[in-house]
């Protein structure tokens, strides 16, 4: 896992450590208009933050501060409202669900290793986690508040979440794999790794052995191929009206002397395959925590300059 704790440092310097990126007009402001739409933009949360790009002529990273205390490695669940990641405090973690800053539960025995994902309707959690009550470590299935976890795999990684939330889609040992909730089975979808499952339930997208990002329809029937994965850092993450994607990729423009080791966040368009950098990060910025999250209603969106 990344070194969670230097991002509160990260967070002093982030407008140095990002910059508007030209984009095609006529994409960026489809882009535009889907976000004023659908309220849902590209970001992160850590620390009781979320930092997110506004589209406009010159996307922006915005900065919102929520309430509660400071969750590392968190994700924010639009719908309900709720923030749930690791809270860190007196030396010792524990996994916490926030609403409005206030706890709705918590498991101090489960010691989360990334950020979860959380099912639609907010209630399942899937993580790459440690139970010391139990032992049980990998990926996990987090229910009844935190007070079922069932271990699905030791080597579990990287996990999706279907419409119908009765399935997710997630990497194990160099493949695609589907585990189905009420059945307790899983199967096999491709040979690959880094598997996002669409949000309306058609199709998943995997990274191929071949090292190119391919779209499978629920079957795992190969459809096409997206993207050319040498030089992309990032699993391939929907939009929630699942039209477009995002990933970040190493920059094909050098990055300047305050800028070094430049990173590209791409946005791609599933209808005709059209993408562009939208954004640039820099040497130190947690791209890896990067998504397209679905933004809380009482998120504002400082749109300027369209």
């Amino acid at each position: 896992m990344k070194n969670i704790p230097v991002l509160l440092l990260l967070m002093l310097n982030i407008r140095m450590l990002g910059s508007e990126q030209p984009a095609p007009a006529e994409l960026l402001q489809e882009l535009v208009q889907s976000q004023q739409k659908t309220h849902s933009a590209i970001g992160w949360v850590d620390a009781g933050r979320l930092e997110f790009i506004v589209f406009s002529n010159k996307p922006a990273m915005q900065d919102h501060a929520l309430p509660g205390p400071p969750l590392w490695g968190a994700s924010v669940h639009a719908a309900s409202g709720q923030v749930l990641g690791g809270l860190k405090a007196n030396g010792k973690q524990t996994f916490v669900a926030l609403r409005d800053g206030k706890v709705l539960w918590e498991n101090p025995d489960l010691i989360s290793q990334d950020a979860p994902e959380v099912s639609p309707n907010g209630k399942v959690l899937i993580l790459n986690a440690r139970d010391k009550k139990t032992g049980a470590d990998g990926l996990l299935l987090v229910e009844n508040q935190g007070q079922k976890i069932t271990q699905i795999s030791r080597d579990g990684k990287n996990p999706s979440w279907s419409s119908d939330e009765s399935r997710f889609v997630y990497e194990e040992k160099g493949e695609a794999v589907v585990y189905d909730l009420p059945s307790q089975r899983k199967q096999r979808v491709g040979v690959g790794t880094s598997p996002s499952w669409s949000p309306d339930g058609k199709w998943i997208t995997y990274k191929t052995a071949k090292s190119q990002f391919v779209l499978a329809d629920a079957r795992g029937e190969v459809q096409r191929t997206l993207v050319e994965g040498k030089g992309v850092l990032t699993r391939l993450y929907w939009s929630p009206d699942s039209d477009y994607l995002m990933y970040v990729r190493k920059s094909k423009v050098s990055g300047s002397l305050n800028c070094p080791d430049a990173k590209d966040v791409v946005a791609y368009r599933l209808g005709d395959g059209q993408s562009a950098a939208i954004y640039q990060v820099c040497e130190g910025y947690p791209f890896w925590m990067l998504r397209w999250v679905q933004l809380p209603s009482n998120v504002p969106l400082s749109v300027t300059g369209n």
